[in-house]
């Protein structure tokens, strides 16, 4: 017997995240992954997910300094890094979501963020089960997109920033080199299918019984689509697990992580617009909970009068910082988020512009990323972050490009439709996206003095 399984992936600037999901036919709705264990909104059973940080940070923080490195000649070992992570990862997420993996091996804890398959979960799959991964998609920046598949990234960082492509990219894992790992128990793992859709265990597959055998042959992968060089698949995943624009009225994605991606469209004219702020990497650096303490701190210090509204701590905490439950708050921390939420709340606003509204007008907002589970939406209106309008309208999202990535894998893999999934596909999404306006913020006669206006707190 065998249960058919996809893996997600996301990988951002500074942190990947992946996800093993049991293919379900009963469909589902689009949005966030679910908990391990659980049937999320997608309609496929996580049964393992897991968070890392981005191998390729070593050659730095944010998109152009990975650009400037890869053109100095460090493109092909960026690209075999983030390779070998994307398989120890795989590998991981297999050993620790499939019936019969890892047996009597206990998790080391170090998925900082992540989660792994409970006992219950294993429980109802037994050994005799074949483990069928039919899929692999990966959600990405434009940047992380050309690393990956070692494409020339010059064009990226010069205007008018040209990508390769940003169309969907359908290959063979092996095509990249990518290999999973798992140790394995009683039950055989089983990559890709033969022609007619059949395979035996262990043959198509070559995997072997508790020897800890490297299992290579080919899975189908999908790369998904950009909009830009800095509107890239993670923004258009996030559309499509949202059905963005099959919504009513005027809605808006925000997409908080090292590049604040954001993404307007309305429904009664058909514009839609994106744009990318250089948020900076200080609130995805921090982590989910953490990013949320230093908002919500920052706000406090600004009502207690602790901070001013230059951004400035009082004498007795500037060079001790002040703490706020787990976070140290300092005057550099201080700066660097003023520096993000005026460039995140900047792009709001010319966005808004450009379409010719206010955000009062928006019928849907939703925040999605680094730490869309999680914001204090009050907090970081009283920074601001967000105009006051976004009081009591937003949406938190999680981290929706690894969702999209869920949904799409299980349209690919399915042979029913999945409701809303089915009708959303890539093409689909493609075509209606191909209309969209880009708007370079850099370009933007009024951007500077928006900049200014937000900086302050």
């Amino acid at each position: 017997m065998s249960d058919r399984y996809i893996i997600a992936i996301d990988i951002g600037t500074t942190n990947i995240e992946a996800a093993l999901v049991k293919g379900s036919d009963e469909g589902g709705e689009s949005g966030k992954v679910g908990v391990v264990g659980e049937t999320g909104e997608s309609g496929g059973r996580i049964m393992s997910t897991i968070f890392r940080p981005n191998v390729n940070s070593r050659y730095g923080r944010d998109v152009m300094t990975r650009i400037t490195q890869a053109e100095r000649g460090n493109l092909h070992q960026m690209s075999m890094d983030l390779r070998q992570q994307l398989s120890e990862m795989i590998g991981e997420l297999v050993r620790e979501g499939c019936p019969g993996e890892a047996q009597g091996a206990e998790s080391d804890g170090s998925s900082d963020g992540g989660s792994y398959a409970d006992k219950e979960c294993r429980a109802d799959l037994d050994a005799s089960h074949i483990v069928d991964i039919t899929r692999i998609v990966v959600a990405c920046n434009t940047t992380m997109t050309h690393i990956l598949l070692e494409e020339d990234c010059h064009n990226l960082g010069v205007y008018p920033f040209s990508p390769v492509h940003i169309e969907e990219v359908d290959i063979m894992s092996s095509d990249i080199g990518l290999t999973i790992e798992p140790y394995l128990g009683s039950s055989k793992v089983l990559l890709g299918r033969d022609g007619d859709g059949t395979a035996e265990a262990g043959q198509h597959s070559g995997a072997h019984d508790g020897d800890g055998s490297k299992i290579s042959h080919p899975v189908p992968l999908t790369i998904l689509p950009g909009f830009s060089a800095y509107v890239g698949g993670d923004i258009m995943s996030g559309v499509i697990s949202l059905d963005l624009f099959k919504r009513p009225g005027r809605s808006l994605l925000i997409d908080l992580g090292t590049n604040g991606e954001m993404v307007y469209h309305d429904a009664d004219s058909g514009k839609t617009f994106v744009t990318s702020t250089a948020a900076g990497p200080a609130f995805e650096l921090a982590g989910r909970a953490k990013a949320t303490e230093i908002i919500e701190g920052i706000a406090h210090l600004r009502e207690q009068g602790i901070v001013d509204e230059t951004g400035l701590l009082s004498d007795e905490y500037f060079d001790s910082g002040y703490r706020y439950n787990e976070v140290n708050i300092t005057q550099q921390l201080i700066r660097d988020v003023q520096t993000a939420k005026s460039a995140i709340r900047s792009g709001i606003e010319i966005l808004l512009n450009r379409a010719g509204i206010g955000a009062e007008d928006l019928n849907s907002i939703f925040v999605s990323g680094a730490f869309g589970d999680h914001l204090d939406i009050d907090a970081a209106v009283s920074i601001g972050m967000f105009p006051e309008a976004f009081s009591g309208r937003v949406t938190l999202c999680g981290n929706t490009s690894l969702s999209g990535a869920v949904c799409v894998a299980l349209d690919k893999t399915s042979s029913s439709p999945l409701g809303a999934v089915a009708a959303l596909s890539t093409d689909a999404i493609t075509e209606e996206a191909s209309s969209f306006e880009e708007i370079y913020l850099a370009n933007d006669p009024d951007f500077n003095d928006i900049y200014i206006d937000n900086i302050g707190l």
